[in-house]
């Protein structure tokens, strides 16, 4: 999926990393990097990549 600085809500949150709604706050409860504007969920492509980099990092690194 191409990189872009424009902000994405929700579903496409979701699309962008093939996970349920459900999973989406579940994710949300442990730190995904989301923000709330008014009533909706948004984020950056690019934020949503850093975050999961260095999650896997962290994961090889126990």
């Amino acid at each position: 999926m191409p990189k872009s600085k424009a902000l994405i809500g929700l579903r496409s949150i979701c699309d962008y990393l093939q996970v349920s709604r459900k999973v989406f706050y579940d994710l949300v409860d442990k730190g995904l990097p989301v923000k709330r504007l008014g009533n909706r969920w948004v984020s950056h492509t690019e934020v949503l990549d850093k975050y999961f980099e260095k999650a896997v990092e962290v994961e090889k690194e126990t």
